[in-house]
This record gives C-alpha cells, structure tokens and sequence, in this order.
C-alpha cells in the first residue's frame, strides 16, 4: 500500500513534468528562487526546520517512514547544492 501511495503521485501527465510552482519569471530566472530561498533560511535553519518536518511526518502513522527519511536526506543534499550553486 506504501509503494501504490508513492506511485500515485508520480502521474506521467505532460504538465507534471514541469515546475507547477514557479512564475515566468523564476522560470526565465531560477536563480533568483535560489537567492530568495537563501535569503530568508540560513543552512542551520532549514536542516533544522527539515529535521522538525521529518518528524511529524513520521508520528503520522500512515506516512511510508523508509521514504520519507530518504526523501529528507535528499532534499537536505539538494538544499545544500543549491545553496552552493546561488553562492557563484
């Protein structure tokens, strides 16, 4: 049942394969979503507030716990790039 909850949010629709949240002008500019984000977190702040979303995912009893701490992990990965990448 995991597996089937995980799988259902990966519809092959066209329009989800692309960004559903940004505006033209983040999509022209991505960098700038980078700049914002870093902005307004610092690395503590969002490894902290990662840690914190992570955990009440987790106490919720039908959330798939195995993929929730890979995603975490991953995201903490990708944050960190990001930040690298908005820093040059």
């Amino acid at each position: 049942m995991e597996n089937e909850k995980i799988s259902n949010t990966n519809n092959s629709n066209k329009w989800h394969q692309k960004p559903l949240h940004l505006s033209i002008a983040q999509e022209n500019e991505p960098l700038s979503v980078l700049d914002n984000f870093f902005n307004e977190y610092s690395l503590p702040q969002i490894r902290s507030l990662l840690k914190i979303w992570l955990h009440y995912a987790i106490i919720n009893k039908e959330a798939p716990e195995k993929e929730l701490k890979i995603l975490s992990e991953q995201m903490t990965e990708l944050i960190e790039a990001c930040w690298i990448i908005s820093r040059k």
